[in-house]
């Protein structure tokens, strides 16, 4: 009985998350992390974490 009231619990917490994850990233911004050398001096060669938008996409502020 305890592990299916656990069990619910986390399922109650884990799907809302997850789906709430899954509208941010597709459809407010994203991130990723940038590693290699084709972006020197830009970004760095070990690796650096850029964030991107997607709301000026969205709103007509930039064209694709």
């Amino acid at each position: 009985m305890m592990l299916r009231l656990f069990i619910k619990d986390v399922l109650s917490t884990a799907i809302p998350l997850t789906a709430w994850g899954l509208v941010i990233s597709e459809h407010v911004g994203d991130m990723t992390i940038c590693v290699g050398p084709s972006m020197i001096p830009t970004f760095n060669a070990q690796g650096d974490v850029v964030v991107t938008e997607k709301l000026s996409v969205r709103f007509d502020k930039l064209s694709k």
